[in-house]
């Protein structure tokens, strides 16, 4: 889709830089007409602005990585995010990043749950920093990015119930391999995340993410990888695989 083309019909609602001193990135944030009535405007766009502002500083934070381009959010009504997004996206997103913008689904509550979300987007915003974000794996892409939304939500670990469905994977001989490429499954996000906290608790986050920036400037991942780690993938997967057996124990 041309960014002109989605642009019409759109509202600008707010041009404002980001506060966190020296690494603000310009965010414009446009929305359906008539998404919302005129005195809901307001409050609004001043909740929608905490949750983008707090969302970039988390995942600033955690990456070490900042926008030095502006970064669009486009507000959604639900017919124009079902028709844009297919109706699956319509019930289970309340927004997703994709090619330098946000798409948020206007219908969601600008909620903890939300602000999570976002969390997440914001997270593969910064990740692509540099438009190659596509170079990281997706296991590895969208369990950073979950690593970001449930630090948001407090959650520095794996939760016990999360933690028995990564065991229960593991005894049923399908928690590995770790996947390149294509859309994730629900499981697929808490393996990602799983694995990426595994690395994270392994090596350390200044690993992890040296990993991260490596890819993100040209290394293939398996190199950058075993640069880190002097792990292949596949060593990877197997250690991964022992440390789940000592989950819950």
């Amino acid at each position: 889709m041309q960014r002109s083309a989605i642009f019409r019909g759109l509202a600008l609602a707010a041009l404002f830089a980001l506060p966190a001193s020296g690494r603000a990135a310009e965010v414009d944030i446009a929305w359906d007409p008539g998404l919302a009535f005129d005195f809901d405007h307001e409050h609004y766009q001043g909740l929608l602005k905490q949750i983008v502002s707090q969302s970039y500083d988390e995942a600033a934070a955690f990456t070490g990585l900042t926008r030095d381009k502006p970064l669009r959010i486009f507000v959604y009504t639900h017919p124009h995010y079902e028709k844009e997004f297919g109706t699956s996206a319509e019930i289970s997103r309340g927004a997703h990043y994709s090619r330098d913008a946000i798409y948020v689904n206007g219908g969601s509550r600008l909620d903890a749950h939300f602000a999570g979300t976002l969390a997440h987007e914001m997270t593969h915003a910064l990740l692509d920093y540099r438009g190659t974000g596509h170079a990281l794996p997706v296991w590895f892409n969208e369990g950073l990015a979950e690593r970001v939304s449930w630090l948001h939500q407090g959650l520095d670990e794996l939760a016990s119930n999360q933690a028995s469905q990564i065991k229960g994977a593991r005894e049923h001989g399908f928690l590995t391999p770790l996947q390149a490429k294509n859309a994730l499954s629900p499981f697929g996000y808490l393996q990602s995340w799983a694995a990426v906290l595994f690395l994270e608790q392994k090596l350390g986050r200044k690993a992890v993410l040296a990993v991260a920036k490596k890819t993100l400037d040209g290394l293939p991942f398996e190199r950058a990888l075993y640069q880190e780690t002097q792990w292949t993938q596949a060593e990877l997967e197997q250690a991964f695989n022992e440390w789940s057996d000592q989950l819950l124990r």
